[in-house]
């Protein structure tokens, strides 16, 4: 009985075609919602970006993707599925010249997709590393001729530095993994660049206190700097590392709490292993602390984004500056990207021809719920986009349409998933003129209660549509109803229990408008039907239920009335046969 579908849709019959009638089906329902997601990162391809998030919509952890253009636009607004229940790392991007490869942890282990620039996931799945007890947090880059990723591993007694290179196919070169640094210390929050050269990998070590550590591997995969060396140190906690390249240097960021709070600090870095910045320099020492960062480079300079505490200790926004190869902070106040009451953080950035796109998860209105969201930011510094792009949006799932007519319009009523994905269900609906018009385009809320509204059926009683479904918001299938207005206003915002408490379920309801009551009839567990009465200010008439079906076999009603009786009709399997 059921169809899944995304965006709800219906052609009136009742209405003879005629002279700007619509021709064909029409959409009832066009509402886009922000979907609940975060750990955004992107890539670029030449023409668009993609960007791939944690995205919780379906009540899991998947791997979505969105292709975004360079004027802001997002392509694929319900999302391109990429992976299916995958672990809680960010998930990494990289483009090869021709596809996309996408890192990301599943079974605490690391694996990868490739995806072309057209959105398309091309199977099947890359193991890239299945030892130890667990690994997290990948990172990808680029060079040449394969890619190298890099990873947290746990396959000895603390979390250790590791990677492998993949090629173009998707063939993992490096089955047994390349231990980058492995020390008696963990290190953990790995990040890779491709230079001219080979690839820089950067991470956080363990040692008292936290400091920068780097090295470098080749594009053969041998590691230079086995265990790494200190970037910048010095005795004050250092965390959150990034880096990129403009192919013969590598910058490197991180927060650095030698003032007391975290600031935004760099250092560039030679193929040779020469670190020519020695103590680091100072991005952003805006008040309170900044960090995480992410860090592009845009053909002229580097672009970083980061949170940034300085308006709200108690909730972040993104900021941004550029920083040219030699080392000069060209925003030394940064660029507020996304300043306001709400929180915003995790950012991502990369470049592109014309602006590098900025991305983050933040509180998206109204429901506050963490999304993702975006801004495009010039080369010149300049915020392109004076409000925000949602990229993680979707159309609620709708389905089990139901459609009275009331003399004027028509009533259409559904099931939706818009508040509770994956979770539960509610009842919405919409007036239809019968031009095809939606009278009701931001939807009336029927019941959005608690837990799975489903199976709504609906009728016209000369006064109001009556609306019933099935509900389960104490655990088990009840009967409720509610009331709604021809102008659309909803009368019972505490529904009508029209059969509750019975220690069998109730299900697949029908409902029929007689001259002065309504009957509801519904499928009791033990394949019964029965039915009350409603009167037209919405009392129940009949204290106990009027059983229909007489051999106790009837499943799925449906019912209809004559101008004197109601007539109800059902399955019957007394013959171990439906009839």
């Amino acid at each position: 009985m059921r169809f899944w579908i995304l965006i709800f849709a219906i052609s009136i019959f009742a209405v003879p075609a005629a002279q700007g009638l619509p021709t064909g089906e029409f959409l009832i329902d066009t509402a886009r919602l922000s979907t609940p997601g975060c750990d955004a990162s992107v890539g670029f391809d030449g023409t668009n970006f993609l960007v791939v998030w944690r995205d919780f919509r379906r009540g899991r952890n998947d791997l979505l993707a969105a292709r975004v253009d360079q004027s802001g636009r997002v392509l694929d607004p319900n999302g391109l599925l990429v992976a299916e229940e995958v672990g809680y790392s960010a998930p990494a991007i990289a483009f090869d010249g021709v596809n996309y490869l996408v890192v990301y942890v599943r079974n605490f282990h690391i694996r990868a997709k490739r995806v072309s620039p057209a959105g398309l996931v091309i199977e099947p799945e890359i193991v890239v590393s299945n030892e130890g007890e667990s690994q997290n947090d990948p990172k990808v880059a680029y060079h040449g001729a394969n890619y190298l990723v890099v990873w947290e591993d746990y396959r000895v007694d603390n979390d250790d530095i590791y990677c492998a290179r993949v090629s173009p196919a998707g063939v993992v070169l490096d089955t047994a993994s390349i231990p980058v640094a492995d020390s008696l210390f963990w290190e953990e929050r790995p990040d890779v660049c491709a230079t001219d050269s080979g690839f820089w990998v950067v991470w956080e070590t363990g040692y008292n206190p936290t400091n920068i550590h780097a090295a470098r591997v080749t594009s053969n995969g041998q590691v230079l700097d086995h265990n790494g060396f200190p970037v910048a140190p010095n005795p004050a906690q250092q965390a959150y590392p990034a880096t990129a390249s403009d192919g013969a240097n590598a910058l490197i960021a991180w927060r650095d709490d030698r003032a007391g709070e975290g600031d935004i600090y760099g250092a560039r870095l030679t193929w040779a292993g020469q670190v020519l910045d020695t103590n680091g320099f100072l991005i952003s020492g805006a008040t309170d602390f900044q960090g995480p960062v992410d860090i592009g480079f845009d053909g002229t300079n580097y672009f970083l984004a980061w949170e940034d505490y300085r308006n709200n200790p108690q909730a972040g926004d993104i900021y941004a500056a550029r920083v040219t190869p030699d080392g000069q902070v060209l925003d030394p106040n940064g660029i507020p990207v996304e300043v306001d009451t709400l929180y915003e953080e995790i950012p991502a950035i990369t470049c592109g021809d014309s602006a590098s796109l900025v991305l983050w998860t933040g509180q998206i209105l109204p429901s506050l719920e963490p999304g993702i969201q975006s801004k495009r930011v010039s080369a010149s510094g300049v915020v392109l986009d004076t409000t925000a792009t949602t990229v993680s949006t979707y159309c609620p799932a709708q389905w089990d349409p139901a459609v009275a007519y009331d003399g004027t319009n028509y009533l259409v009523v559904w099931e939706d998933d818009r508040n509770e994905p994956g979770y539960g269900t509610d009842i919405y609906a919409a007036r239809v003129s019968p031009t095809g018009e939606v009278l009701d385009p931001a939807c009336i809320p029927v019941c959005i209660e608690e837990g799975w509204q489903m199976y709504p059926a609906v009728t016209f009683n000369g006064v109001n549509y009556v609306v019933a479904w099935q509900d389960e918001r104490y655990g088990q299938p009840d009967i409720y109803a509610a009331r709604v207005t021809p102008a659309g206003q909803l009368v019972d915002t505490q529904a009508i229990a029209v059969a509750w408490n019975s220690r069998d379920d109730e299900c697949y309801p029908t409902v029929v408008a007689g001259d002065t009551v309504t009957l509801v009839a519904w499928e009791r567990e033990r394949r019964e039907i029965e039915g009350r009465r409603i009167g037209r200010s919405g009392q129940v008439l009949d204290p106990d239920v009027i059983e229909i079906s007489p051999e106790e076999r009837g499943r799925y009603p449906a019912a209809t009335f004559d101008g004197t009786d109601f007539l109800v009709v059902f399955h019957d399997d007394r013959n171990d046969t439906v009839d």
